[in-house]
């Protein structure tokens, strides 16, 4: 039987509202550019994996993301899902290790991000800051498997067959642990064929562990004046 580590309390994220946009004291870095928020993670993440056609032909689409933060990536995904309006299930699996609170979450959309539908069942939902795997039924067709704590240790643990990673950590420059080789080599065992991914970073070592973890990378045109791998 394997060793599963007690529960333990997580310490939420630190940040700030300045300028339209959610800054990271922690890590000293913007969840997302002051030029769009949803837009900008609609375009980097649903739209690069062609999520909306995959929801219309597939039972179950699974998608893997590193760096939950806000949830704009998982509000993104729901719009796609609903819109295919079809009887897919889409299994989200996210890692955090600094969560926000749920009265962070709710300032946040309020100051910034604006109203949404799904937002207010994503927030309510949301558990307790205790490390772990929560496993949470947002609909019959929405399950959000949210994994607080570190990443590198936590993938170990992961059973999956992932159909769409989403890389959306800080920057590599301030958030190393999330960019590791070690953990790109586990994309190698949950990869299910066919698999894609996408990334707003465009770094020489994303792009080289990438490669390494058996996917076809390019970079294109990103939302605003970044960069986007695929």
């Amino acid at each position: 039987m394997k060793r599963i580590p007690w529960p333990a309390p997580i310490m939420p994220a630190v940040c700030k509202i300045e300028e339209d946009t959610v800054h990271s004291t922690t890590f000293n870095d913007l969840y997302f550019s002051r030029s769009g928020g949803l837009a900008e993670k609609r375009y980097v993440f649903v739209e690069a994996n062609h999520l909306e056609e995959r929801f219309r032909r597939s039972r179950k689409v699974t998608v893997l993301e590193f760096g939950f933060g806000l949830g704009l990536n998982l509000l993104s995904t729901m719009d796609a899902h609903t819109s295919a309006s079809n009887d897919c299930v889409l299994d989200y699996v996210a890692f955090e290790k600094h969560p926000l609170t749920k009265d962070q979450l709710r300032e946040c959309f309020s100051e910034v991000i604006g109203t949404h539908a799904h937002a207010e069942s994503m927030i309510t939902n949301l558990p307790p800051l205790l490390s772990g795997f929560h496993r949470i039924v947002l609909s019959p067709k929405v399950i959000l498997t949210l994994i607080y704590g570190d990443a590198a240790s936590s993938i170990k643990e992961l059973d999956a067959s992932v159909d769409v990673f989403y890389l959306d950590g800080f920057s590599p420059r301030k958030n190393e642990d999330l960019w590791t080789s070690q953990l790109f080599t586990s994309f190698r065992r949950l990869a299910a064929s066919g698999a894609t991914f996408s990334t707003y970073s465009s770094a020489g070592d994303v792009r080289r562990r990438m490669s390494y973890a058996g996917f076809d990378v390019r970079v294109k045109k990103g939302f605003g004046q970044k960069k986007t791998c695929w």
